[in-house]
């Protein structure tokens, strides 16, 4: 498994518009991404940053999902008035 770890900061104080956006729009559009097992969203609302984890099956997924992926997070972050802070790819090695 491969995973993708993406960090966020937007408005402090914001974390139910977020969510909100989070759960109407990206979820939807991730939904459909060949080989995405699974997607967490964290967000802590004094600081303003959320961080997104999503889990692939291969890393041949990871890679072909990264255009489409990029495009949905740049637009969400746009809409929210956040900034992409980092995005980075890794090997799961272990899980509980």
């Amino acid at each position: 498994m491969h995973a993708r770890l993406a960090i966020v900061t937007g408005p402090s104080g914001q974390i139910k518009e977020v969510s909100r956006q989070i759960n109407e729009k990206v979820v939807p559009a991730l939904a459909g991404i060949k080989g995405l097992k699974h997607a967490y969203f964290l967000s802590d609302d004094a600081s303003g940053k959320t961080v997104s984890v999503a889990i692939f099956e291969s890393e041949a997924d990871l890679v072909a999902s990264r255009e489409v992926v990029t495009k949905i997070r740049e637009e969400a972050v746009k809409s929210m008035g956040g900034t992409i802070q980092s995005v980075d790819e890794f090997e799961v090695i272990a899980q509980v």
